[in-house]
């Protein structure tokens, strides 16, 4: 016989023995048939055995152990106790496995509401958003080489405004927050949100003579749509500008601007749009993780961001 007809069997017989419910059936059937045989066959059989109308040990015995009906009771109810033991058993595991799975419900319940009390926390928690991006914008600033004449920004797009993120500059002067928040259709800001990249560089500079000031005013106006008294009131009068505009995933518009500009003219030369490209996706990530604790636009407005 080959050896997986003996395992198949093996695993056949096992798995019967072990359905509590089979066995009570089989013994049902075999006790039953048993008994409709003995009816027919029985009175004459104990007659032969202990004499008319008796019942005898030896009669008994012979019944059970030498012919097929008593074979078939004796089975039935052999099969009727292993079902009875089998079912036992299988209560005995079931009531094991309720236990589990209340043990595994209540570790369930209590991991959930760990969970509800951890974000909860979370949102509690008082994060300064400005000085998290401030510190990114920091590494990017090294990896650029930007000097005491640059400046790198981040800027929040939201509804119909831009508001910062983080700052950094190797000059002091040049990391203060002016204004609370910035028109979308102006600056560089504006053209990078409609173009995705944009790279400006001045032809003049603000000066020291009214002229000068005045041509720089216009060219910020004729180019990024300021008007002279804004321009007049930057803390920072660049003249070179790279500015990208970053999405998050598929998303249409961007959230985000990342800007770095320059007062000396024709500078920036490393900031190139695929090195900016290439920090785009660690932005997206940091603003998606401290989405809950980046303030809105009024709230923004509100904290002079």
């Amino acid at each position: 016989m080959p050896v997986w007809v003996g395992s198949l069997s093996k695993y056949v017989v096992g798995a019967f023995l072990k359905s509590s419910w089979v066995l009570g059936i089989v013994g049902l059937i075999l006790t039953g048939l048993g008994g409709v045989l003995t009816n027919v066959s029985a009175s004459s059989f104990f007659k032969e055995a202990c004499g008319e109308g008796s019942i005898c040990a030896v009669g008994f015995k012979n019944y059970i152990f030498f012919t097929y009906e008593g074979w078939l009771v004796c089975s039935g109810m052999i099969f009727t106790v292993a079902s009875s033991i089998v079912a036992r058993s299988d209560k005995s595991k079931i009531k094991d496995l309720e236990i589990l799975v209340n043990s595994k419900s209540d570790e369930i319940e209590y991991l959930t509401e760990l969970k509800v009390y951890a974000e909860g926390r979370l949102s509690l928690t008082s994060i300064d958003v400005f000085e998290v991006f401030s510190l990114l914008l920091k590494a990017y600033s090294s990896e650029f080489n930007l000097g005491l004449e640059d400046r790198i920004s981040l800027y929040k797009v939201s509804e119909d405004h831009f508001f910062i993120l983080g700052r950094f500059s190797e000059n002091q002067s040049y990391r203060k927050v002016g204004r609370k928040y910035y028109d979308r259709q102006q600056g560089i800001l504006g053209k990078a949100f409609q173009r995705t990249y944009v790279q400006e560089d001045l032809l003049v500079s603000y000066g020291d003579t009214s002229q000068k000031r005045r041509r720089y005013a216009d060219e910020q106006l004729r180019r990024f749509n300021i008007p002279a008294q804004i321009a007049n009131k930057f803390n920072m009068k660049s003249r070179s500008y790279r500015a990208l505009a970053i999405k998050a995933g598929n998303m249409e518009f961007p959230v985000a601007i990342l800007c770095v500009e320059s007062t000396a003219r024709g500078a920036l030369g490393v900031v190139t749009r695929e090195n900016l490209q290439l920090r785009a996706n660690q932005v997206t990530v940091l603003i998606s993780a401290l989405e809950h604790h980046i303030p809105s636009m009024d709230n923004a407005m509100s904290r002079g961001l």
